[in-house]
């Protein structure tokens, strides 16, 4: 059967759309994971972010009778961001005041008075989101009544822009990376000049001294 002239026309944008929202799909997977975490052993996460970034972290672990959790969130120069202790399950979000290397720390505690076994584990699910991630396109989408081809487009635009940032950042690093790499090398020319000057001044003290030694002693 032979379908109409529009709707062939229609097909490859139709596909277009289905591969986009495929792409979205695997680009906006979330970040969850399970870990055990030790009696009295901390466990921390770290990831690399750029300044102005919203970050978005949930975890659950469920109640114990034996043990107390804490968390706390770590900014890149040691700065205490979030901390909880004595928790069960929680959320925190925040945005990055610097650019660097933050860290989600968890550590449960034996309660007082309490004997636990060196081997006791607790079972944390953690889900950490990052940037366009963390964004909340359900809420925009009832704001601003979208369509929903509309908030994946949406997505796609903040996801380019990210990637935009992401790689004038890498070029800004390269290029201080160069400089630095550039300076270097000029400090290791000059230090290479200095020493070879030092060694020829040497040397030649060393003739004058002994030419006048020998003299002296009137061995030639």
């Amino acid at each position: 059967k032979n379908f109409p002239t529009h709707i062939m026309k229609l097909l490859p944008l139709f596909s277009s759309a289905l591969l986009l929202l495929l792409l979205l799909a695997t680009i906006f997977e979330s970040n969850s994971f399970q870990f055990d975490l030790q009696v009295n052993h901390d466990k921390c996460f770290r990831e690399e972010l750029a300044l102005d970034i919203v970050v978005l972290g949930d975890f659950d672990a469920g109640n114990s009778y034996n043990t107390n959790l804490g968390v706390r969130v770590l900014s890149p120069s040691g700065k205490l961001i979030w901390n909880k202790e004595q928790v069960t399950r929680g959320t925190f979000a925040f945005t990055t005041e610097e650019r660097g290397e933050i860290s989600v720390c968890f550590l449960d505690r034996a309660r007082q008075g309490v004997n636990v076994p060196t081997t006791h584990v607790r079972r944390v699910i953690f889900s950490l989101k990052t940037g366009i991630e963390a964004k909340d396109y359900t809420a925009v989408a009832k704001k601003d009544d979208l369509k929903p081809l509309e908030i994946e487009l949406m997505k796609l635009e903040d996801v380019l822009e990210e990637i935009n940032t992401d790689m004038k950042y890498l070029r800004n690093r390269e290029s201080a990376m160069r400089t630095t790499n550039e300076s270097t090398n000029n400090r290791v020319v000059w230090l290479s000049v200095g020493s070879l000057a030092i060694l020829l001044t040497l040397g030649l003290f060393h003739i004058f001294y002994l030419q006048r030694f020998f003299q002296q002693k009137k061995i030639i």
